[in-house]
């Protein structure tokens, strides 16, 4: 069973960034109220500025005993798993 995450990247105008793995692939700005990073990152910045949004999906296939939902482990390994072609890039 295929399990999709996205690296999310946000870039203010004033220079803050902030890069992260998601769940699934998030659609809209709705979508974004919906993760903790994101929400961290919003309400550190001025609000009165532009916020460059890059969302890149993929598609990993698990292999026995690797936990397909485990963010932090595909974080950790996404490199890793890039070069041993284990991930389906779905563009932005």
């Amino acid at each position: 069973m295929a399990y999709l995450f996205s690296i999310v990247e946000l870039a203010a105008e004033s220079g803050e960034a902030a890069r992260f793995f998601a769940n699934d692939r998030p659609q809209d700005a709705y979508d974004m109220m919906f993760l903790e990073e994101a929400k961290d990152f919003f309400s550190k910045i001025a609000q009165d500025q532009r916020v460059r949004v890059s969302i890149h999906t993929y598609e990993y296939c698990p292999g026995a005993g690797i936990p397909a939902g485990d963010l932090e482990y595909l974080s950790r390994n996404f490199e890793k798993l890039e070069r041993a072609e284990r991930l389906r890039n779905l563009g932005e």
